[in-house]
């Protein structure tokens, strides 16, 4: 029988692993602050793609500006390349020129060449704050420190691979959705398990309880004294709980049945059932536990 303390247990686990499942912990952007420099910058995944994103992240961060010369939102790469930044700059940012991107050095906004891309380098002047407009300025291989659009940046290879046909990168959008269904199968079964194997052990207690009630309640000496009953009305009253005896005799013979599906014959039960074969009346004696109820049902259901 499993013991509460244990059913609990079960019962955390599985919420835990259900809540895992459905609910991933969220990514916290830490700020840091650049060597030599006093803005306070956030790493972020991906930069806005457009005007709304832009005016969303900057109201996220509280940049107050609205012309180039305020304190207006950027999101840039580092000068390594080793990351996309996002941060209210309080200098004058303003223009640059055709085939230029823009990265973050310490505290100032420097270019960075993009004519060799092997396409959509800006070809015109554009405001540093719009560089969403050019979304191959902050597309980046953090990894390789390289954009994307480099033609010496091995990300456009190794892309170039992943999306030939017969590449491996089908693998893993099939084995992640089998891997997390056979987890939430393995739960429910978990769950399965441990609410019948309640019910079981709840049934059982039950049954016993009853028992030992009922014995309790029968008295061990009949008293000769008590008048026979012999108007209608106490034979009917007797004759209902002669029904009401024959009905637990069924239900206790049910639950023997029951339990002697489990029953592994042993010597001691060999032993028993060749004695009450030559004789009429054996006594069964053995410490607590050690099964004589269970031979004794056994047999008796023989």
């Amino acid at each position: 029988m499993m013991s509460r303390p244990m059913d609990s247990f079960i019962y955390q686990i599985v919420a835990v692993l259900i809540v895992w499942l459905m609910f991933p912990l969220p990514k916290h952007h830490h700020c840091m602050r650049l060597p030599q420099s006093g803005l306070h910058v956030f790493p972020v995944d991906t930069c806005p793609r457009n005007l709304s994103e832009v005016q969303a992240a900057s109201r996220r961060l509280n940049c107050s500006g609205l012309q180039e010369f305020e304190y207006v939102y950027h999101c840039l790469p580092r000068f390594d390349l080793s990351h996309l930044v996002e941060f209210c700059y309080d200098d004058i940012s303003g223009w640059t020129e055709p085939g230029n991107c823009m990265v973050l050095h310490t505290h100032t906004l420097n270019n960075h060449p993009c004519k060799y891309f092997t396409k959509d380098c800006p070809n015109k002047p554009y405001l540093i704050k719009e560089m969403y407009n050019y979304p191959t300025c902050i597309d980046i291989d953090r990894k390789e420190k390289c954009y994307r659009m480099d033609p010496s940046c091995t990300s456009i290879t190794r892309k170039t691979t992943e999306e030939e046909p017969g590449g491996r990168g089908w693998i893993a959008a099939v084995v992640t959705p089998v891997v997390v269904l056979c987890l939430v199968v393995l739960i429910i079964i978990i769950i399965i398990h441990v609410v019948r194997r309640r019910r079981v052990s709840t049934s059982r207690q039950n049954t016993k309880r009853y028992e030992t009630n009922r014995k309790e309640s029968t008295p061990l000496i009949l008293d000769s004294n008590k008048p026979t009953n012999t108007d209608k009305d106490e034979l009917e009253g007797s004759g209902k709980s002669h029904d009401n005896h024959h009905g637990l005799k069924s239900y206790i013979l049910l639950d023997w049945t029951e339990d002697d599906e489990l029953f592994v014959t042993t010597e001691a039960s060999k032993a028993v059932e060749n004695k009450i074969e030559k004789q009429n009346f054996i006594t069964v004696v053995g410490n607590s536990g050690s099964g004589k109820s269970s031979i004794i049902q056994h047999i008796a259901l023989k």
